[in-house]
């Protein structure tokens, strides 16, 4: 045999090997779906080859850069590290002096051959580089050859496991997605069943802790009334910065939950916590959650970030449901409380007005709420003297309404047949002012009446002045006294002393009648009043006083009632 013709055999023979070499690689490769598996065999199987002591696998991880996937004999280049690599080779490359500074990487590591797999032609899937023969003798074009065949049957081995992966890890995600639905959709149920905003609150809490293992965080709502704190394993700041409203300004830029960053507002890191998530509702930011670091150190992935972000929006709406239920509640317990105390008040007005020989006596209070301020009575003398008073206390509402209360027990337990209205003005004031808030006071009048004499003896603490009209048509205002009682300590009053002849109309009223105002923002005023006495103080007292209301009503025009109205009217019959 010819020495050509045993070369072409030795050739063929070699060939031979080399294919069923590739062909066992193959099968091996393929028997395995874990790249670490894979790639593993394929670093085994070229270095064990051609007695190789280094190689590494890298795979593509971002635009220009690669990560050493797996690795032997490089126990300075663990997996996991990265390499910048603009232009991985095209074919199978050796490593040498000439080569660029872009292998650098390679050749600090001894690494001499360099083979890319390719999906086709196109995309790099991967680089497998190899160090020097272990006897130092260098690659011959077949081996090179055999290498690059030896890329090719991997890729595909490679890119199945890969795409095996990938799908493990859809699958695992796939999963965790229903989790988290299955627990928002669990934590969604017992919102609903829970009424109390405490408990949502700590149904908030204890899914935050269970479903992200974190021990610290913080949970901050913000409400009219202040904040709702709840924080865990952060202790509380002295200025809180969630009381500030620029913070919420700058929160609400936020696009959604993240891990905190330059973007977020400085005073989160400060806290400890190193993620936010941003409470919100139809836009409106109305809280966060601060998420402190877990005890491995791991950080949050984005998928975690939005189930926290889900379950926070659940359990504003859940909150929001509660607090309406407490406010319902509570609206409806304070009503019940007002009409209580609102009939207890009626009880402070006289259950009927006396009859006085020779007059007729009308009176009637309609106050802005359920209680109010405005306050009128009348007490027999037993000497056929009357007492009559109307008052108006400062405030409005249950306030104004106990006040009222102690004016009107204070007068009654003053009111007797030889009282001095002048000092016990004086009396009274004291007893408010030693028994009330520097700012509470009432404008206060009160006057007996002695039949037999008609004369009408009063004192007037800073009251709109009652108006005497006469039955000429001429009138006149009673002001002798002094200043609203509980208003100074140590006040002194002055009484005054007027005639009622026959066919005069004493007109009492408190200023919700004269301050009552209409659309254009006008008042009814003490000049409407005196006309209208003019022409209605002819017929009876009770006529007059509702035409009075009648009329304060239609001015008013629907406009909400600014105060009190309260009007005492005492007629003496003309004689006949």
């Amino acid at each position: 045999m010819s020495g050509s013709a045993e070369r072409h055999g030795q050739d063929n023979e070699r060939r031979l090997i080399e294919l069923s070499d590739l062909l066992e690689i193959s099968q091996t490769l393929n028997q395995s779906l874990e790249l670490e598996t894979i790639l593993n065999h394929l670093l085994l199987a070229s270095m064990g080859r051609f007695a190789i002591g280094r190689g590494a696998f890298l795979l593509p991880c971002a635009e220009g850069r690669y990560r050493v996937a797996a690795a032997k004999g490089l126990p300075e280049t663990p997996v996991g590290f990265e390499v910048d690599l603009e232009e991985p080779p095209q074919s199978t490359l050796e490593i040498g002096e000439t080569n660029g500074d872009g292998l650098s990487f390679f050749k600090d590591r001894r690494l001499a051959v360099l083979i890319p797999l390719r999906r086709g032609a196109g995309q790099c899937v991967g680089m497998l580089a190899l160090g020097a023969k272990l006897t130092r003798k260098p690659f011959v074009p077949e081996e090179l050859e055999f290498l690059a065949s030896l890329a090719s049957v991997a890729t595909p081995a490679i890119e199945n496991s890969r795409v095996y992966g990938e799908l493990q890890t859809l699958a695992a995600r796939l999963d965790r997605k229903i989790h988290e639905l299955n627990t928002l959709f669990e934590i969604g149920r017992r919102f609903v069943g829970t009424l109390e905003a405490a408990e949502v609150l700590k149904l908030f809490a204890y899914a935050l802790m269970g479903q992200l293992l974190l021990t610290r965080f913080a949970i901050v709502l913000r409400r009219p009334s202040g904040p709702i704190v709840h924080l865990r394993g952060i202790a509380a700041p002295e200025a809180p910065v969630w009381a500030e409203d620029d913070f919420w300004a700058a929160l609400s830029e936020l696009d959604g939950p993240r891990t905190i960053d330059e973007s977020c507002p400085a005073e989160l890191a400060r806290l400890g916590l190193t993620g936010v998530v941003p409470i919100r509702k139809e836009d409106v930011t109305h809280g966060f959650v601060g998420l402190g670091p877990r005890a491995g150190g791991k950080p949050y992935s984005d998928d975690e970030l939005e189930f926290s972000s889900a379950l926070a929006n659940q359990a504003i709406v859940a909150l929001e449901n509660a607090w309406l239920i407490e406010e319902t509640i509570e609206n409806r317990r304070l009503e019940e409380e007002l009409a209580i105390a609102s009939n207890i008040q009626s009880l402070l007005f006289p259950k009927s007005l006396p009859t006085i020989e020779g007059y007729e006596l009308a009176a009637r209070s309609t106050p802005t709420r359920h209680v109010g301020g405005d306050y009128y009575d009348t007490i027999e003398l037993g000497d056929g003297r009357v007492l009559i008073a109307i008052a108006d206390v400062s405030g409005k509402g249950v306030p104004a309404a106990l006040l009222m209360s102690n004016v009107q027990a204070s007068l009654r337990a003053l009111a007797g047949p030889t009282m001095d209205l002048a000092a016990n003005a004086g009396k009274i004031s004291e007893i408010i002012y030693t028994n009330t808030d520097f700012n509470k006071y009432a404008t206060f009048f009160y006057g007996i009446l002695d039949p037999s004499s008609h004369a009408f003896v009063y004192t007037n603490a800073g009251h709109n002045p009652p108006i005497l009209l006469r039955a000429s048509g001429e009138s006149e205002t009673l002001d002798a006294g002094g200043l609203p009682v509980g208003l100074m300590p140590g006040s002194t009053y002055e009484y005054g002393t007027v005639t009622i002849g026959a066919g005069d109309t004493l007109v009492m009223y408190t200023d919700g009648v004269t301050e009552a105002s209409n659309t254009a923002d006008e008042e009814y005023g003490e000049q409407r009043l005196l006309d209208l006495a003019r022409v209605g103080s002819q017929g009876a007292a009770l006529v007059f006083l509702d035409s009075v209301y009648d009329d304060v009503f239609a001015f008013a025009a629907g406009m909400p009632q600014g105060d009190d109205i309260t009007m005492v009217v005492l007629k003496r019959f003309a004689d006949e």
